[in-house]
Parts: structure tokens; C-alpha cells; sequence
């Protein structure tokens, strides 16, 4: 089967595809402020567009879609390929509403022809534009695409060429949705998507591989009360759309229900496709971790360093070893029990739900799940000086320490 296994989920759909095709922007009049609004971020305009499509039809013919006049919305932001990358596309919001019994795919914006979704200054415009003119008492949002965690750009696929790299930046680091272009690839950098983001959400979902570490938690952590995603990669039908509008508009944003979904369906199959992991995070408690772990991170600083690597708990394959189990990391560390306690009791305060299935990609060059904490973390013994000067920046690193 396919499956996002470069670190990537989409959602993309063809304009073609959608009832209401107009370039201007319709601005409602009426039923404001909204009690609560769903926004799925879909930068497709990438390999794996057929597959979002399928989401985009999951999600319109699933088991709720708000009416017109209702006090809850549904919005996709969306880019996707037309013929090639050649053939530069517009993005387009359109708003899902149910009308005299019919779905309606409303187009409400659209942007110039070949505007990068894989941007901070779209995500934000994207937001800025549903919040101004669909203001709402709650908002959640769903990203879909690629995705390499907090890696910087290009190295996910490339590491080599920057282990000797004399600028550590040379790369313009960036790891948060994936574009691809003619000849170029185009992410946003972790902290300038939390940057972009303009109002506190009620949560963030990433149906997206390899997000599900605590520097990408960490850096949303103001913004947005809750967040799921997935410490490995994400098979390619991703989240289940059919029942997510029901349970984040119509369930009144239960947002764990939408993870048991995404778990329960890869979790029933069998094989090699019985590969899954997620955890649901209460952002609020984040801090307290981040206070716990630069205790640790200090106390332990000499096994950190010298710690075999193939000893710790990793959810990644092919070699890509920048993903492994905060918990394990510390255990393997050399922790006493007593210090394992409090740091377990601090993850288990941040953990609403998590979810792995025994194994991931097995048979096959994938890996076994004995532990699972429910964040994932780089490890620096298993690391390089490239990726070290580029941890520095982020917000985890500066609240806890652990590359100094």
C-alpha cells in the first residue's frame, strides 16, 4: 500500500472538484460570531495530492457537515496538483455547509496562482482571513502534509551534506508542511509556524509524520490548549475524515475521540499496515515538564553524552535516527527510579491519550514499540554538530538545556 513514509501527510483536492469556483471573496453577513469552527490546513501541492483528495471526499460525505445557518463551520485550506509541478495552482479556503440537503463546497478566498501554502506568511493570511470574517468562540485546526518534526529543512532526506557544512544555517532550517515546485521543495520552520498562528486554538491535530516530539508541543504550547499527533510516520489514509467534523463540531471538540479513531482503524488491521502511534497532549502542562527535564537533562548530562543509541526506544526507519522515546532516553541515561518517578509523572500530567500498535512497518525495515511515553526527543549522543547548533534555537532546548 502507499503510505506517508517520507514524514508526510496531505489533504489535497483539485479545484475542479468543488460546487463553487468564483476568484472574489464572499464574506457572510450574518449568524456571527460562531460558537465553534474547524479549519483543516491542507499545503498539497505535492506527491501525495490523490490521496488528500480521497480526504477531502472522506471528510464531505462523512457523518456531520454544519448547515449554512449554523453556529458551527467547517474550512479547508487547500493547494493541490493539477498535471506537474510545472503547472502552478491557486490555494483556495472553502467553507462546508450542508444546503437544503445537499453538501455545498463554497470557495470564500482564493489566492494569487502560485502561492506556497509551505509558508508562515500564508498559514498566517490563511487564519487571519477566517478569523476576521468568521469570528468564532472556538477554533481547532488540522494540518495535513509533509513533515519532518523539528528537522530542519532538507536534512530529513539529505543529512550527509551538512554534517561538514561550514554555516549551520546554510540549509534555511524548516520543518512544518511540505510544497513541492519546479526543481525546489518549500517547509515552514517549527517556531516561525508557531509564530504564524494568530489566535490561541483550542487544539492542533497533525495528520502528519514524525510531529509527535516535545519540541514541536513545546513550541505551540501557547498556542493551542491541546495537541495530537504522531511520534512516527503516518500511513497514508491518515486521520479517519469521515467522523472528524462529527466529533470536533458536533461532539463539541473531542479532540481524543478523533486520535482513538486514527489508532483504532490501523490498530484492527494486520501485517505490515498494523503501524500506528499517537498521544494527545494538554499543552498547560508542558512548562512543568520542561522544569523536571532541566533538572535531569543537568543531573544526567555524562550518560546523555555516552548513551548507546540501538539501547533507546526510536520511532524511526531507513536510518533517519533523530526521533526516540523521551522517557527511554533518560532511563537509558542512567536515571534512579525515584528520578524516572517524577519525570513519568510529569509526561503522564501532559498525556491525555496515547496509543501504539506493537510494532511499526514490520515485517519489512521497520521497528518494534516496546515503550512508549508518548513524546518523542532528539538525542544528542545520537545527533551531529550540524543539528546541534540548529537545536539551540528552539524553545525546548532553551527552557531545558539539553544541548548546551
Amino acid at each position: 500500500m502507499g503510505h506517508r513514509t517520507t514524514a508526510f501527510t496531505i489533504l489535497a483536492a483539485l479545484s475542479a472538484l468543488f460546487a463553487c469556483a468564483c476568484s472574489c471573496d464572499k464574506i457572510p453577513s450574518d449568524n456571527l460570531p460562531l460558537d465553534r469552527t474547524l479549519i483543516v490546513y491542507s499545503a498539497g501541492f505535492n506527491s501525495l495530492s490523490g490521496y488528500l483528495r480521497d480526504d477531502i471526499n472522506e471528510l464531505a460525505g462523512g457523518t456531520y457537515i454544519p448547515g449554512k445557518g449554523d453556529k458551527n463551520a467547517l474550512f479547508v485550506v487547500n493547494k493541490s496538483v493539477k498535471s506537474s509541478y510545472k503547472e502552478q495552482t491557486s490555494p483556495y479556503i472553502i467553507r462546508l455547509y450542508t444546503l437544503k440537503g445537499a453538501v455545498v463546497r463554497d470557495t470564500v478566498h482564493t489566492f494569487p496562482t502560485g502561492t506556497v501554502m509551505a509558508d508562515a506568511s500564508t498559514l498566517q493570511k490563511a487564519l487571519d482571513f477566517i478569523n476576521s470574517n468568521y469570528p468564532s468562540s472556538s477554533c481547532g485546526m488540522v494540518v495535513t502534509s509533509h513533515a519532518t518534526g523539528w528537522l530542519p529543512q532538507d536534512y530529513y532526506s539529505n543529512s550527509g551534506k551538512y554534517y561538514t557544512s561550514a554555516d549551520p544555517y546554510a540549509a534555511s532550517p524548516q520543518s512544518i508542511t511540505q510544497e513541492n515546485g519546479d526543481g525546489v521543495s518549500y517547509e515552514i520552520e517549527l517556531e516561525d509556524f508557531a509564530a504564524a498562528i494568530p489566535v490561541k486554538m483550542d487544539y492542533i491535530l497533525f495528520d502528519a509524520c514524525l510531529t509527535g516530539g516535545v519540541e514541536v508541543a513545546y513550541a505551540l504550547r501557547d498556542k493551542a490548549g491541546r495537541i495530537g499527533f504522531s511520534q512516527a510516520e503516518v500511513l497514508s489514509e491518515g486521520f479517519n475524515y469521515s467522523t472528524m467534523a462529527s466529533h470536533l463540531l458536533a461532539g463539541g471538540a473531542d479532540v481524543r475521540a478523533v486520535c482513538e479513531d486514527y489508532f483504532n482503524q490501523y490498530d484492527n488491521l494486520t501485517g505490515i499496515e498494523r503501524s500506528a502511534t499517537i498521544s494527545l497532549v494538554d499543552c498547560s502542562k508542558l512548562d512543568g515538564l520542561a522544569k523536571v527535564c532541566k533538572e535531569l537533562f543537568e543531573k544526567y548530562r555524562d550518560g546523555l553524552a555516552s548513551v548507546n543509541p540501538e539501547s533507546v526506544q526510536g520511532y524511526f526507519r531507513s536510518g533517519k535516527h533523530w526521533f526516540y522515546d523521551l522517557e527511554d532516553i533518560v532511563a537509558k541515561a542512567g536515571a534512579t527510579d525515584e528520578d524516572l518517578g517524577r519525570l513519568g509523572s510529569a509526561i503522564d500530567g501532559c498525556i491525555i491519550y496515547k496509543a501504539a500498535t506493537p510494532s511499526f512497518m514490520k515485517p519489512g525495515n521497520g521497528f518494534d514499540i516496546n515503550t512508549f511515553c508518548g513524546l518523542s526527543m532528539y538525542l544528542p549522543a545520537d545527533g551531529s554538530a550540524y543539528l546541534d547548533s540548529y537545536y539551540r534555537t528552539l524553545s525546548w532546548n532553551r527552557a531545558t538545556g539539553l544541548v548546551k
